[in-house]
């Protein structure tokens, strides 16, 4: 999506991350009876949007993806959020 320049507000910052993890363990874990393996990625994204002299809008979104070969430790998590901010 783009959004034309004179149409963000002065100030506002985005950030944007991504991780991924592959783990290989050794020893045989007893809740499957093999060695545990797990793979994550997570991703990140968030904006400060100033709104007012001193006050910023931040929507939040975290989404992490975790895959394994223990059911227990096998879940997707999604998190949104928005808060405002004053700095003094």
């Amino acid at each position: 999506i783009l959004i034309p320049g004179d149409k963000v507000a002065k100030g506002s910052k985005l950030r944007l991350g991504i991780a991924y993890r592959d783990r290989w363990y050794k020893n045989i874990t007893p809740s499957i009876g093999e060695p545990l393996h797990e793979e994550r990625v997570s991703i990140n994204a968030s904006a400060d949007i100033p709104i007012f002299k001193h006050v910023i809008l931040r929507p939040e979104y975290r989404m992490a993806d975790r895959a394994s070969n223990d059911p227990f430790r096998n879940y997707d998590n999604t998190i949104s959020s928005l808060s405002v901010v004053y700095n003094f």
